[in-house]
């Protein structure tokens, strides 16, 4: 029995050492004293430091595949999904940051790694093992996830791979970050979890489009000076062009004298056309129904692109007024203007640059859309 403890002490001390200075950097003589026994004593029990590395990578190996769900997946197979039909972001999330916990504090995954980490260069056998265990496997099991939730109608996509890289592969940085600075933990967990949510919320379904109402509209693109030339973000919005006698309704907020054209964000899987119809009820207290999308704006700022669909609206009947809390603190309420009165107002963005960016932006918006449709009017 006293040979085995001493031959896992061994293997434990090399591990210790491998992780924290390399293979190559430690000698058996450094592992023998960290034991405390002779080095002779130590080969009683290995023939040689290449014989403690395999037994060590043998090890990682098995405690790998009993208990990582990289090594035990396969998503076409009914037995394993049979638990997973009903994937929501809260599942994954909770499924993901276990993973995350136990690659993390296993002390054996996580020694190994970072063995793997200091060795990559040196050592083409465990570079190869480190390409799989911490990138194939984790491309193959997540890949295999989100085509599963493409199937059953969780997420909306065409290039399964390419959303998984999008999921899986920050996540690899942050446990590397932890690596390093492990009193970082729970700030890097709270980031995992909202980085699961909005690839949810990125990719979910939305309710099939009213085709009839996007048959033909313009595209204008704003590029702010900010725009890193990328986009990484996505958000749409829907607005509404309410006219009535040559008017057009407009939402005033009145305590910071700013106008906007009805409309907010798309929540959800709401299509542009029930976006437009929710933000129209709560902010004007109007029921509309909205015609043809004649215009969407493409608005780049930094890594973010904003996506505003302009649709042409009638009143279809009157309801109670649901503003947000923002909407409240500004006084925002809804008040009828000539239509050339509105666009004068918005041809005057530019007043704004350098003091108020953000109403610049705004206006800029509106008065491309107010152009567009006000033309008919003239």
């Amino acid at each position: 029995m006293e040979k085995v403890n001493t031959k896992q002490e061994i293997l434990n001390v090399a591990l210790d050492l491998f992780s924290a200075q390399g293979f190559e950097a430690t000698s058996v003589s450094q592992i023998a004293e960290a034991v405390g026994i002779r080095k002779a004593s130590l080969y009683s029990h290995f023939a040689s430091k290449q014989e403690i590395l395999d037994s060590l990578v043998r090890n990682v190996l098995e405690q790998y595949e009993k208990h990582s769900i990289f090594a035990r997946a396969d998503w076409d197979d009914p037995d394993f999904t049979k638990d997973k039909q009903d994937m929501t972001a809260d599942a994954a999330t909770k499924m993901i940051i276990g993973q995350i916990r136990y690659i993390l504090h296993d002390p054996l995954i996580s020694k190994g790694r970072k063995m793997l980490t200091v060795e990559q260069f040196q050592n083409p056998m465990l570079a190869e093992l480190q390409t799989k265990l911490n990138y194939s496997d984790v491309m193959k099991y997540f890949t295999g996830f989100v085509r599963f939730l493409i199937r059953k109608g969780k997420l909306s996509g065409d290039d399964p791979e390419s959303m998984a890289a999008q999921l899986c592969l920050p996540v690899s940085v942050w446990i590397n970050l932890c690596d390093r600075e492990s009193a970082r933990e729970d700030e890097v967990m709270q980031l995992v979890e909202r980085h699961i949510r909005q690839f949810f919320s990125a990719y979910r379904p939305k309710k099939e489009q009213n085709s009839a109402l996007y048959a033909s509209y313009k595209v204008k693109n704003i590029y702010g000076e900010n725009f890193a030339g990328f986009t990484r973000h996505c958000r749409e919005a829907a607005r509404a062009l309410i006219v009535t006698d040559d008017k057009i309704l407009l939402s005033h907020e009145v305590n910071v004298g700013q106008w906007m054209i009805p409309g907010g964000g798309v929540e959800g899987n709401e299509t542009p056309e029930d976006c437009c119809i929710r933000e129209a009820a709560e902010e004007t207290g109007l029921i509309i129904k909205p015609g043809r999308c004649f215009l969407v704006i493409n608005e780049f700022y930094e890594d973010w692109k904003y996506v505003s669909y302009y649709f042409e609206c009638k009143v279809a009947g009157h309801t109670d007024r649901n503003p947000t809390k923002r909407e409240i603190e500004v006084g925002a309420a809804p008040e009828w203007l000539g239509i050339k009165q509105a666009a004068d107002i918005f041809s005057h963005y530019g007043d704004y640059a350098g003091s108020d960016e953000e109403r610049r932006g705004i206006y800029l918006r509106e008065h491309l859309a107010m152009s567009e449709f006000s033309d008919k009017y003239n």
